[in-house]
Formats: structure tokens, C-alpha cells, sequence
């Protein structure tokens, strides 16, 4: 904040600044060592991967190479948050979001209790990272079935446009979000479910990912609870140039 007296309240301004200064190099601070630990368990990891493999026990073998496949994927995930820093490794090209979104949807066909696909066109052009964005949306589906009831209404999806932005909507029937839940929805390593059951598994990162990925295509994604039942993300994404 731009100080604008030299009173009291310029010096109230200060020591917010300040704050905000701390906070901002304790956040970096804390990234910052996600990614150096990162990198220094890749080689010991390679070593346990070939390790494992003289293990006698074929039950205990697969246990562990589970594991430790378990682990190499949260590496890799917290070493794409990094690269996904400031949009660093984006690569943009001119794509048709309904077609990526049809090829996200496809693969949860067979999932209960499926997804349904509403489009508005047959072709929303963006710019884009094809790759990056499909990570978005699967993370985004992957979520709403994993968090369906036995009971929960198929997963809506609803693309569309308007002058300057291009809006896709997933919506679940599933139990929502707790309100207090929401404003670390999108922190690394939070998970609305804090037991690790198999139904619920996973590292509390891909809506980390999913966040850092559209805002680096100066987008934004937001979620809110629906009026009846469920959840709803929206990903606003700008329109191309």
C-alpha cells in the first residue's frame, strides 16, 4: 500500500507493508524447500526403485514398489507446481477446448455415476497448453467422481462464451465443501477428507495444479456450493486475441 501521510495511519501503513512483506518471503520460503526436498529424494528414490527389485518376497516386493511409485508421482507433482511458477513452460497453441473437453470426458465414461457433457458450441477456440489444460479438467472430473454418493446424479459439464472470456462449469451431486474448507481448497497438500481411506486417496495437489495451470493462462478458477446438492468449479479462461 502506498503510504500517503506521515501520521499515525503512514505509520500504520508501514507496518503493513512490512506484514505483508514477511508473509510474502515465508510463502516463497516454504516453496521453496517443497522443491528442494523434491529434488533431492529423486536419487535416492532411483536407487530404492532398482533396490526393490531383489527384494525375495514377491507380496512385499509389490508393496513396496507401490509405495514408492506412490511417492515418485507426488515428487513429480510438487516439481510441476515449480515449473508452473509464472506461467513458465506453458506452451500456447490455438486449440478447441469443446474437443479437449470431449477427450477428458471420454475417459471417465465408465465411472460412476458418469459425466454428462452439455456444450453450447462445437467450437470454443483458446490459446492454450492442450496438455496442461486436459490436467485441469481431469483433476477437476477426477475430484467430482471420487467425491460422488452412491446415490449422486451424473457430473455435469457445461462449456461456453461470452465476449472476452470462455467459462467451463463442473458440477457434482456429491456432499459439497464445508465453508471453512474453502479458502484452502486450493493450498498444496490440503484435503477436505483428512482420512486416507482408498476411496479418498491421494496428496491434497492436483487442485494446487489445477489452479497454478489456469491462472498461468491468466485465468481463474473458483468453486462454489450449489443451492440443492454438490459443488460447482468454474474455470474462466480469456478469450484469444
Amino acid at each position: 500500500m502506498p503510504r500517503r501521510s506521515s501520521d499515525e495511519f503512514g505509520n500504520l501503513t508501514d507496518a503493513f507493508n512490512r506484514m505483508v512483506g514477511r508473509i510474502k518471503d515465508m510463502i516463497r520460503t516454504r516453496e521453496q524447500l517443497l522443491v528442494d526436498v523434491s529434488h533431492e529424494l529423486r536419487s535416492p528414490l532411483s536407487r530404492l526403485k532398482v533396490a526393490v527389485q531383489f527384494v525375495g518376497e514377491a507380496d512385499i516386493r509389490a508393496r513396496m514398489v507401490a509405495d514408492l511409485g506412490a511417492l515418485d508421482i507426488m515428487i513429480g507433482e510438487l516439481l510441476e507446481l515449480e515449473r508452473l511458477r509464472d506461467g513458465v513452460g506453458i506452451k500456447a497453441t490455438r486449440q478447441n477446448l469443446v474437443a479437449l473437453l470431449d477427450e477428458v470426458v471420454e475417459g471417465f465414461h465408465d465411472r460412476s455415476p458418469g459425466v454428462h457433457f452439455e456444450r453450447a458450441a462445437t467450437e470454443i477456440l483458446v490459446n492454450v497448453d492442450a496438455e496442461r489444460i486436459r490436467t485441469v479438467f481431469r483433476n477437476l472430473l477426477e475430484n467430482a467422481v471420487k467425491y460422488s454418493l452412491p446415490e449422486s446424479l451424473p457430473v455435469e459439464v457445461f462449456a461456453t462464451q461470452d465476449s472476452d472470456s470462455v467459462i467451463v462449469r463442473v458440477t457434482d451431486d456429491g456432499p459439497g465443501i464445508p465453508e471453512d474448507d474453502k479458502t484452502n481448497l486450493f493450498e498444496p497438500f490440503f484435503r477436505v477428507d483428512r482420512s486416507r481411506s482408498k476411496k479418498t486417496g491421494g496428496y491434497g495437489l492436483g487442485l494446487s495444479i489445477a489452479k497454478r495451470i489456469v491462472e498461468a493462462h491468466g485465468g481463474t478458477i473458483a468453486v462454489a456450493n450449489n443451492v440443492t446438492r454438490g459443488a460447482s468449479f468454474v474455470v474462466t479462461l480469456p478469450m484469444p486475441g
